[in-house]
């Protein structure tokens, strides 16, 4: 995860989002990946183009203070998840100042 604010990255796992049966796995990073500091973890996520879907329950969690505090400061601080679907680019959203 990243943010404009801090600058500063987090990993997607730090906090108590769903995990994939059996835990996250690392991917093997290439050069380009490497360099940026990308970390690329496996997801529970399962897309899947031109199917229609409806929302999806991954799991349930039940967060304690203290969880609910990091979400609270990760929102906060604007930290976005960065997704890369089949190693392909990733898109950026690009603010237009003058």
């Amino acid at each position: 995860m990243t943010s404009e604010k801090t600058l500063l990255s987090e990993d997607y796992y730090g906090l108590p989002y769903c995990a994939p049966e059996g835990g996250s796995k690392m991917d093997r990073p290439n050069l380009s990946e490497f360099l940026a500091g990308d970390r690329i973890k496996s997801s529970p996520y399962r897309l899947a183009m031109n199917v229609d879907m409806i929302c999806e329950q991954l799991c349930i969690t039940n967060l304690g203070q203290g969880e609910e505090n990091e979400f609270v400061r990760a929102i906060r601080n604007d930290y976005c998840n960065n997704w890369i679907v089949d190693k392909t680019s990733r898109p950026r959203a690009r603010s237009r100042r003058k």
